[in-house]
């Protein structure tokens, strides 16, 4: 039996509740906006896994203003 199956189980028979969580709707944009290049960075990072290779890291770093990626990097994960 999985882990899903055995959570609704217990959630139909209220042995459970469901985790306590904050909805925070994101904006469509910023409050302040940026004037100039360095004053506002984004990151992302996640892994991807490439057939017959293995598993590889990418990270982004992009500056607000521009919109433009700054540093792409990636590296092979050990």
């Amino acid at each position: 039996m999985s882990e899903a199956s055995v959570y609704r189980l217990l959630k139909a028979h209220d042995l459970i509740t469901s985790p306590a969580f904050m909805l925070i709707k994101a904006a469509d944009e910023f409050h302040d906006k940026t004037t100039a290049p360095n004053q506002l960075w984004q990151t992302g990072f996640t892994y991807l896994k490439v057939i017959g290779w293995g598993w590889f890291s990418l990270s982004t770093i992009l500056d607000d203003f521009p919109w433009l990626t700054s540093a792409p990097g990636s590296c092979a994960r050990p």
